[in-house]
């Protein structure tokens, strides 16, 4: 090797550990005097995104302060094995937040007020909770076929938020739709681009890379009009899901949400294993709108569905409508007491109509 290449090797190398010897300083000099929330979500190729194994999240606002720690299996659960215990009757949730429950203690969310209520009335129930914040249908239908299953539950309760899960469907696009067949979007790791999977570790890893993104973020804010994202944004849901005539892109939401629970209702019943869906109302929907619109189409158009798809079906609007302050002011998603009614009514429901039973031989 020449010696002007060596220079050049040493300079290389020289330069490389200088930089990364700066990067760890900045590093530990972060996490020490400016820690920074990391991201607690991780790619995954077949449901693009999913919670990080044994990842810790601090939820923290005026109303809330509440730590998590994810299970084994990336899950606010504390099953951490596919086995079930002997006799047991194993219910499998399906949901987003408002099944994660983020926001409130472990023992005050819906699928653990469930598991207790029924065992104090000498239910052997096991539920196991997969709710991951943004999930979809679509996801949902992905997980269930690929790991969900391997719970062996007796009972699948599919949690279905109104506010955006049928948006949802449409945008991620994970599976095509042409009005009346599914079909797999073979090119859908294109809609989670390499850069995405680089932005989950970095943000999952690193208090700088952290700190300097919500620098930006911010800057970006101040000099952009941030709307919100179509499923988070409550005017697009109101004209959208709401406004009679109903519009194109809403048939089209529902058209493509039918074809997936028609999907997972065929799935579980070659298992001979029931299906709950249980609707949750968007907040808007709970109080009195104009005259243009129909705030209860969306769960109209959602019963329709589950008849003609012979899927046992609960409303949880009703059970809201005459209710106050079940929901944090600052946040959309349930409080405390959100969380215990929606938890009376499933009960009631799974009671009432013999969709569980004390003894699973």
């Amino acid at each position: 090797m020449k010696l002007s290449q060596q220079i050049n090797c040493k300079n290389a190398l020289v330069f490389l550990i200088t930089l990364i010897t700066c990067l760890a300083i900045i590093e530990v000099s972060i996490r020490t005097f400016l820690p920074q929330d990391t991201n607690v979500y991780m790619y995954d190729s077949d449901f693009v995104f999913k919670f990080q194994p044994k990842a810790t999240i601090h939820m923290r606002s005026p109303e809330y302060n509440v730590k998590t720690t994810f299970n084994t299996h990336g899950f606010r659960d504390k099953h951490s094995c596919y086995d079930k215990a002997k006799n047991s009757f194993r219910i499998l949730l399906l949901g987003d937040s408002f099944t994660s429950g983020l926001e409130v203690d472990f023992e005050k969310i819906w699928g653990q007020l469930l598991e207790q209520q029924l065992k104090s009335q000498k239910f052997p129930v096991d539920v196991v909770n997969t709710g991951v914040n943004g999930w979809s249908t679509e996801q949902q239908s992905l997980f269930l076929k690929r790991d969900g299953i391997k719970y062996n539950p007796d009972l699948v309760i599919l949690a279905y938020y109104i506010g955006n899960d049928q948006t949802d469907n449409i945008l991620r696009n994970l599976f095509l739709f042409d009005g009346e067949n599914l079909t797999l979007n073979q090119k859908k790791e294109f809609t989670q681009s390499r850069l995405r999977s680089v932005y989950y570790f970095l943000s999952s890893y690193s208090h700088t890379f952290n700190f300097f993104w919500g620098i930006y973020s911010k800057i970006k804010a101040k000099f952009t009009n941030n709307k919100p994202v179509k499923s988070l944004d409550p005017e697009y849901f109101i004209n959208t899901y709401l406004s009679t005539p109903e519009t194109e892109e809403s048939k089209y939401a529902w058209s493509k949400t039918k074809a997936l629970l028609k999907e997972i209702k065929q799935f579980l019943d070659n298992k001979n294993i029931p299906l709950l869906l249980v609707a949750i109302p968007d907040p808007l929907q709970e109080k009195e709108l104009n005259i243009n619109l129909n705030r209860t189409l969306p769960q109209k158009n959602l019963e329709k569905i589950t008849q003609e798809l012979d899927i046992n079906y609960l409303d949880l609007l009703p059970h809201y409508e005459n209710e106050t302050n079940t929901h944090f002011k600052t946040d959309f998603h349930w409080n405390e007491k959100g969380h215990q009614i929606a938890t009376e009514a499933i009960m009631k429901k799974l009671i009432n109509e013999n969709l569980i039973s004390i003894n699973n031989g």
